[in-house]
């Protein structure tokens, strides 16, 4: 999924079918600097689940 904050593609992965979700920020390297998880709407915020 873009991120407005990042020019990489985060990697989201679905974590089951109530829509929660895990989004691997990436630096850009291509490598993973942040995780964040939760519902799908708040973990793609570019601040990330708090």
């Amino acid at each position: 999924m873009p991120n407005n904050y990042v020019p990489v593609e985060d990697l989201v992965v679905s974590a089951g079918e109530d829509g929660r979700v895990i989004r691997f920020q990436l630096d850009d390297d291509r490598r993973v600097s942040t995780i964040h998880n939760g519902e799908r709407d708040a973990a793609l915020l570019a601040e990330g689940c708090l």
